[in-house]
């Protein structure tokens, strides 16, 4: 009888507060609810930010004919999508085909293992038998899904609302019906710099990011699905903070290629030409410009 009460009253807070962040991020968690309303795709487009901006499906669909869906993530490095895309993405959205965007923030090895220690860490993505039965309740329960929330006031009614609120709200403007990540604001400050090359800092393609795709590959194919490696374009200053600039970043290409031979599977340059201009920081394209690279992929 209490935990009814206690159910009762926290649907009512929850009416008037946002909902807790479950998920890697406010994009994954409503990434999760689009794909399950979505249902069946032939195509579905992975990787990090980069390759979640520079697919739109609706210019693939309307070029190919098919159905399509972006479920790339920020930071979704290998390591990462072996979990999303497999545990995921894949069960909800039944693809015959799955594109991979690549570039050298998936192999660099300082950047992947922090992004999974935060996927392994969400709520509703941890393992274990005690986590399987919380998100087992939380799919009935308001009170267990959103525990982390009910149990402080300022995170249900103060400050800590209101920034969850806000972050929600930028999340769903910045994305897009299909997945797509819409995120167009101008960048390619001093800071950013320095944080990407940070990211890169020590370039080799990373031999735990590379096993992290080969598994990947391996089960996408044991199910029937056609896996295609995809390069992305990079703007100048993308290439520069590698520590041996463009030799980095060609080790990248030579790393997709091995990659894509031993597993057999195809890899598709890039041959569209790109410019600085078409792109708003360091490495994510302008609108324009990620209608040109779907353009040509599906091509």
């Amino acid at each position: 009888m209490a935990f009814l009460l206690a159910e009762l009253v926290a649907r009512m807070l929850m009416q008037s507060t946002p909902e807790a962040v479950r998920w890697y991020d406010e994009a994954a968690q409503l990434k999760v609810a689009q794909m399950d309303d979505l249902g069946d795709v032939d195509v579905v487009f992975a990787g990090t930010s980069m390759a979640w901006q520079a697919f739109v499906p609706s210019v693939v669909n309307q070029t190919t004919g098919t159905s399509s869906y972006n479920a790339g993530l920020n930071g979704g490095t290998p390591e990462v999508m072996e979990r999303w895309l497999l545990e995921e993405v894949v069960p909800r959205t039944n693809p015959t085909t799955v594109v991979w965007g690549i570039s050298s923030l998936d192999l660099a090895p300082n950047y992947g293992a922090q992004q999974r220690q935060v996927y392994d860490e969400a709520l509703a993505s941890r393992t274990g038998v005690l986590a399987r039965v919380e998100q087992a309740i939380a799919e009935r329960s308001e009170l267990v899904a959103n525990r982390s929330v009910l149990r402080s006031l300022n995170d249900t009614f103060g400050s800590g609302a209101d920034e969850r609120e806000a972050s929600f709200a930028t999340a769903r403007e910045h994305l897009g019906s299909m997945g797509e990540r819409l995120d167009f604001r101008p960048g390619g400050t001093d800071r950013e710099r320095q944080i990407m090359r940070s990211r890169l800092v020590d370039y080799s393609p990373d031999p735990n990011d590379a096993g992290s795709m080969s598994r990947v590959i391996s089960e996408l194919r044991r199910q029937g699905i056609t896996v295609v490696l995809a390069e992305l374009p990079a703007p100048s200053g993308f290439v520069d903070s590698h520590p041996d600039g463009p030799t980095d970043f060609q080790a990248t290409q030579w790393a997709l290629a091995g990659i894509g031979l031993v597993q057999g599977v195809d890899v598709i340059q890039n041959t569209a030409v790109f410019d600085d201009d078409d792109f708003v920081d360091l490495s994510h394209l302008t609108s324009a410009g990620a209608t040109t690279f779907s353009e040509s992929f599906a091509t």
